[in-house]
């Protein structure tokens, strides 16, 4: 009951744009929702599309498809679906991106990616390797957006 609470309670903290998926904890096999990474879906949710009217049919100016504006070759590396509008299907497909992207920094930086780290690897993770994962060597926009979505991520934490 308690847990029921609690993902009643954080649901109606994010706007109606965000979805928070329902995942079987591998002890249990019970649903319980990914309060983890809320903060970091919603915040890359907001970021990549926040402003479109119905973020989940987005389509970038790039290409760039769903909540989370993915290329559709690189969602096709993660997923057979082509289901771009589903915000379950886009989180997994993200999800599985960043965690690829997340190890690689791990094993390039010998650290963990911190929030700023973390969406810089999402958006322009060839740029921050040529930089040297330097955050002070990336252009002042990139810093910028990385900025807003790590403060996203740390009021809703």
């Amino acid at each position: 009951m308690r847990l029921l609470i609690t993902t009643v309670l954080v649901s109606l903290c994010l706007p109606l744009k965000a979805a928070i998926v329902s995942t079987p904890a591998p002890e249990t096999g019970m649903e319980v929702s990914l309060l983890a990474v809320a903060p970091i879906q919603w915040a890359l949710a907001q970021i990549e599309s926040g402003h479109f009217r119905n973020p989940d049919t987005a389509k970038g100016s790039s290409g760039e498809v769903s909540r989370f504006q993915i290329m559709p070759s690189v969602w096709r590396s993660y997923s057979k679906s082509r289901n771009y509008s589903n915000p379950i299907i886009a989180w997994n497909v993200a999800r599985q991106i960043l965690a690829e992207r997340e190890s690689w920094f791990v094993r390039a930086t010998g650290r963990r990616p911190s929030a700023f780290d973390l969406y810089v690897m999402w958006n322009k993770p060839g740029l921050y390797e040529k930089v040297g994962f330097n955050p002070r060597r990336l252009p002042q926009k990139v810093r910028e957006i990385a900025g807003r979505f790590e403060n996203l991520v740390h009021t809703l934490r």
